[in-house]
């Protein structure tokens, strides 16, 4: 973005040391003066309000970043807790969340970003703590998955497994890949 302070509009001359000056002199460096400032309280707001910031959170609300080099990035872990029953697992909560399964469920996964952009989940199950069995099921609200083999919608967990998938879509949810990583135990 270029400036519109633009400096040289203001008589740095005025006013002349040792003899009377015309008063409009005065004024037009004051109008200059003004409307620089204006410009740049512009500029500084704009700045303030739509530039990466590194003291807060920061919502690119869509934008591209391309050309970038990442170095000792990482993503937040989304703890959903101890669950059981009908549950929303949001892809909006970020891509790698986690849960101990405490009871037989249906995970729901939702919100995906929109057709043409990669949404990518890592779902981490772990198992309950007592010496029991739970079940333990996928759905993909509005889609359907796609897998290779080694991905089941609907398994057991017990106690002391820890299941891990990932999931990802490029349309919104209508077709949900997913691959199951393992059992790490």
């Amino acid at each position: 973005m270029a400036s519109n302070i633009n400096a040289s509009g203001i008589d740095e001359n005025y006013p002349v040391a040792g003899q009377d000056n015309d008063s409009q002199g005065f004024r037009d460096n004051f109008n200059v003066i003004k409307n620089n400032l204006a410009s740049a309280y512009t500029e500084i707001t704009d700045l303030q309000n739509n530039t990466a910031k590194l003291n807060a959170l920061n919502d690119f609300n869509g934008e591209i970043i391309q050309n970038a080099s990442f170095q000792q990035t990482s993503e937040e872990v989304y703890s959903i807790g101890n669950q059981q029953g009908v549950v929303e697992i949001s892809w909006n909560n970020g891509n790698y969340q986690t849960f101990t399964a405490t009871g037989d469920g249906t995970y729901n996964l939702k919100d995906w970003p929109a057709t043409g952009t990669v949404g990518k989940l890592r779902v981490v199950v772990f198992g309950p703590i007592a010496a029991v069995t739970h079940n333990v099921t996928f759905v993909p609200i509005g889609g359907a998955f796609k897998d290779n083999g080694n991905f089941s919608p609907a398994l057991t967990i017990t106690t002391g497994e820890t299941k891990i998938f990932d999931f990802w879509t490029a349309d919104q949810g209508i077709t949900v890949y997913a691959d199951y990583l393992g059992n790490f135990t």
